[in-house]
């Protein structure tokens, strides 16, 4: 008994041992009983029980089904046999039930790593980004963006999709944003947009009314081709609207844009600052000391015109800085030049009784005066002109028709004395340039051989005017035709408007831009800048003429000359209207402003004139020296003298209102604006004065000696002088931007016109022109043409 007994001892390693042996690694417990014999604790024994496990099913063959632990898709593997996720390869995505799809989702997520869980929120970030504008009215889209003050921040959302796109060109934001950088003297930019739509629509209305002649002919011809075609069984001729004797209004074109002027005035200020691009720079030789001294000049978007006291006038490209050509003509030093610009409409006459409401749009671009001269020949003017029988095809331009005809390439203009009316002699093609309705050719043969007999044929003269009046009649239905629109109304409304300081004016309609200019050989002289050709030579003045300015829209020019009158042309007619007595001595300067002109004299006053009747209205006198310039907008009269003083009148009552001290030398430039006056001086300062309270607002040193140039606007102040310096300054603060050109011995003229800047200086013993753009740089199309224009000039 004794050997079979067993120490309780041994029995944690037994059991322990026994559980080694236990199949699958698992631990069964045994039952432990006492022997039945035994009596006391010691003596008992112990028996092991084991207990079997029970049988484990076999494991499935293959993928036999798809089980759902915890709701997400799994399957039970082969050689694992149990539950695993289901993978990618063996889950259809095109399964279009949601839940399916959102487990399937859940457990593929639960199986990616760190890294490729931020790969996939970094991929389904974007994803889940939607556009707010698209679910807001878009007026409240636009309000928003209104408050944005800087445009690069709304390019950049341009480019944020389509819909963005197409939001941020609202044009109200970029009204507001013009608003917002001071860029709010669109109404110029509109009118200028206007007059170049004109342009393009007479263009399209020149075909129109070109093929007027042939229109009833083509009209039967489609008539009886539809008919044989079954289309207009029931028409007529009469009736057929496809082709109609009536003219045809062409399709009208888009909008002012707003954006493409905030993008333009924002370019040329930034220019302005630190950028501009020299267009080209032309040296003159000077053959004698002052012979190359620029005297005047004229400058527009279109032409840079400079006189020269040689005699010269050159004419330069303003887009692209060519020399096109040298008018040829005066006798001696040209002291002033006035550039009228094509186009435009015209201002009535008051003195000829017309009315202002029953003002129509009579612009001349070279076939509104075609249909109405030659609608009741049946045939275009390019054959009457020419006297081509033949049929020719087509509707030739304006530059065309003129390049057909003879100007005579040694014309030296229609020389006219002061009681003469000799415009129906000059040659027909520089009658369409003026915007007169040209004479009849045979007419116009026998009046030109009259006039070169000597004798004036007044019966050719009296029915050159029956003619026109038979015109004129002829075109009131035409013109009736062609309203003005509402912006032309409003821009008509207020016809006075200050002339800019580069001696430039609007047009009054004619096909062509003009140049008036005057000097010491007496007379005035109207010349055509596309050809070159003088027109007129006026005659009148008895001494050189000093100063000179064209009225905006009107056919007028007013001169003041050394003989201490003033004189009134009619520019297109080339009439002496009348003459302006009372100064007693020489005229020096004049301003105009509708039909007003200030003139400044070496008497030491000033007279404001009315134009269209000659009268004097007030004589302003103050000054105890010699008055050298004067300014006026038609509520101002502002004039500096020799007496270093600049005196302010009422245009109204002609009483002085202020007296303006702060120049130690004579006071040379002045210019206005509605409320800032600025002056030049020989004493190298320029001083800007509020036009409210008449004090000083800002004294700069600007030369070393004295100011030959000075022109501002609302951003800058540029000023040249005899330093030989261009400088630039801010209007509103006075502070110093930046010098424009290379320094040169002296500065005769500096004139700008939005993104073009002229500077004529001497540098290195010679006359310099240089022409700025301050615009956006051109395209390749646009750097092709002007080289392709500068080619042309240099072969002519």
């Amino acid at each position: 008994m004794q050997s079979s007994s067993i120490d309780r001892r041994d029995e944690p390693e037994a059991t322990s041992s026994t559980s080694e042996l236990l199949p699958h690694g698992s631990y069964n417990t045994h039952l432990i009983l006492p022997h039945p014999a035994s009596t006391s604790l010691s003596e008992s024994q112990t028996l092991y029980i084991p207990i079997a496990s029970p049988p484990t099913p076999a494991p499935s063959p293959g993928l036999v089904g798809v089980y759902h632990n915890h709701g997400f898709p799994t399957y039970t593997h082969p050689d694992v046999g149990q539950p695993t996720l289901l993978p990618l390869p063996f889950f259809d995505m095109n399964v279009q039930d949601p839940v399916l799809r959102r487990q399937y989702l859940f457990s593929l997520i639960s199986s990616c790593t760190s890294s490729e869980l931020l790969y996939l929120s970094q991929a389904i970030t974007p994803l889940l980004q939607r556009d707010s504008t698209l679910y807001l009215p878009e007026e409240l889209v636009v309000h928003i963006l209104s408050y944005v003050d800087e445009p690069k921040t709304l390019m950049r959302a341009s480019q944020v999709s389509k819909h963005w796109h197409r939001i941020v060109r609202d044009e109200s934001l970029w009204k507001s944003m013009c608003v917002i950088h001071e860029f709010d003297d669109w109404a110029e930019a509109q009118a200028e947009w206007r007059r170049k739509q004109r342009r393009r629509l007479e263009k399209g209305k020149s075909v129109v009314w070109g093929v007027n002649s042939i229109h009833h002919s083509q009209n039967e011809d489609l008539h009886r081709q539809r008919q044989a075609e079954g289309g207009l069984l029931n028409s007529s001729p009469s009736t057929d609207s496809s082709i109609s004797d009536t003219p045809r209004q062409p399709p009208h074109s888009s909008r002012f844009s707003f954006r493409r002027f905030f993008r333009d005035s924002f370019i040329i200020r930034t220019n302005w600052r630190s950028g501009g691009k020299l267009l080209n720079s032309h040296r003159l030789p000077i053959v004698s000391p002052d012979s190359g001294t620029v005297t005047s000049f004229a400058l527009d978007q279109d032409w840079v015109v400079v006189g020269l006291a040689n005699s010269q006038i050159k004419v330069f490209s303003a887009r692209t800085g060519v020399l096109s050509r040298t008018l040829v003509g005066h006798d001696s030093g040209v002291w002033g030049v006035c550039l009228v610009s094509e186009g435009s409409y015209r201002l009535p006459d008051k003195t000829a009784g017309e009315e202002w409401g029953s003002r129509t749009k009579k612009k001349w671009k070279g076939q509104d005066k075609d249909k109405s001269n030659y609608m009741d020949k049946g045939q275009s003017k390019d054959k009457a002109l020419q006297g081509d029988s033949g049929g020719s095809k087509g509707v030739h331009t304006l530059s065309a028709r003129m390049g057909g005809l003879d100007v005579g390439s040694s014309h030296d203009g229609t020389h006219v004395m002061p009681s003469e009316s000799l415009e129906h002699l000059i040659p027909p093609a520089m009658q369409i340039a003026l915007g007169l309705d040209p004479v009849e050719s045979s007419d116009s043969s026998h009046e030109t051989e009259s006039s070169s007999e000597g004798v004036f044929d007044e019966d050719a003269a009296d029915r050159a005017d029956l003619q026109r009046e038979k015109k004129k009649k002829q075109e009131k239905e035409y013109y009736n035709y062609h309203h003005l629109s509402e912006e032309d109304e409003e821009e008509m409304d207020g016809p006075d408007k200050p002339l800019n300081m580069c001696n430039s004016s609007q047009g009054w309609g004619q096909p062509n831009p003009l140049i008036v200019s005057g000097g010491c050989d007496k007379v005035v002289r109207v010349w055509d800048a596309k050809s070159g050709q003088c027109i007129y030579v006026l005659h009148g003045h008895i001494s050189t003429i000093r100063s000179l300015r064209v009225l905006n829209n009107r056919p007028i020019a007013v001169t003041g000359s050394r003989d201490a009158t003033l004189r009134v042309w009619d520019v297109q007619l080339g009439r002496c209207l009348r003459v302006l007595e009372g100064h007693h001595l020489s005229v020096r300067c004049l301003d105009v402003f509708g039909d007003r002109v200030v003139s400044g004299s070496y008497d030491n006053t000033c007279r404001l004139w009315n134009i269209d009747t000659g009268e004097c209205l007030h004589v302003l006198a103050g000054h105890f020296s010699q008055i050298y310039s004067v300014a006026f907008d038609g509520v101002r009269i502002a004039s500096g003298g020799l007496d270093t003083t600049v005196r302010i009148w009422d245009a109204e009552t002609g009483q002085c209102v202020a007296l303006l001290q702060g120049h130690t030398a004579l006071v040379c430039q002045l210019q206005l604006s509605p409320t800032i006056l600025a002056t030049g001086g020989s004493d190298g300062r320029v001083i800007t004065f509020s036009l409210a309270t008449y004090t000083i607002l800002h004294r700069i040193a600007a030369h070393d000696s004295s100011v030959t140039s000075l022109q501002f606007d609302d951003n800058f102040l540029v000023t040249g002088g005899n330093d030989g310096r261009v400088r630039l300054f801010e209007t509103q603060s006075g502070n110093f931007v930046r010098e424009l050109s290379e320094p040169s011995e002296s500065v005769w003229k500096v004139g700008f016109v939005k993104g073009t800047c002229a500077v004529m200086c001497k540098r290195a013993g010679k006359t310099v022109v240089e022409i700025w753009s301050l615009n956006s740089s051109k395209s390749r199309r646009s750097k092709h043409r002007a080289r392709r224009a500068e080619l042309v000039a240099e072969g002519s």
